[in-house]
Order: structure tokens, then sequence, then C-alpha cells
């Protein structure tokens, strides 16, 4: 499975806590209530699926409607420019 720590969620700051629920809402809704799990083997590969997904393809409107790939690359020319 991915890794899931690699965010350091600190619960007692109420942005985070935010943050953790609204991630925890989506993930309940779009992935564990669509899939039925029949085997943790199963499971493992579904939700690495969906999480590849989540973060690689799914467009963000905190990112202007795209998809993260799409922000860096812009990000990155944007930089260039600014520093000629």
């Amino acid at each position: 499975m991915g890794h899931w720590n690699e965010a350091k969620i600190n619960f007692s700051k109420p942005p985070d806590k935010a943050f953790a629920t609204s991630f925890n809402g989506t993930f309940r809704e779009k992935c564990l209530n669509t899939y039925w799990f029949m085997y943790l083997k199963e499971a493992n590969l579904l939700i690495e699926f969906w999480r590849k997904e989540y973060n690689v393809s799914h467009h963000y409107a905190s990112l202007g409607d795209r998809r993260p790939s799409e922000f860096a690359v812009m990000r990155t020319k944007i930089r260039a420019l600014h520093r000629s």
C-alpha cells in the first residue's frame, strides 16, 4: 500500500484537523462506499489505485481546476520567467 503517513497532520491545529476530516469524508465517499472488498489484497489494490488517481489525475479547484502535474509545470514556467 502507499505511504499514507507522508503528510504530518497535527490534529490539535484546527486547519489540519479540518483537512484530515475533509479528506476522510472524500475517501469514504469516493472509495470505501464505492467498492465492495472481498479480500484484503483486493482492498489494498483498489485503495492504492484510488490514491494514485486522487493524487495524480484528479483536478483540484484550489489549483485552478488543474491536475497537480499540470500545476507543477505551470509553476516551473512562471519561476523560470521570474529568474530571467
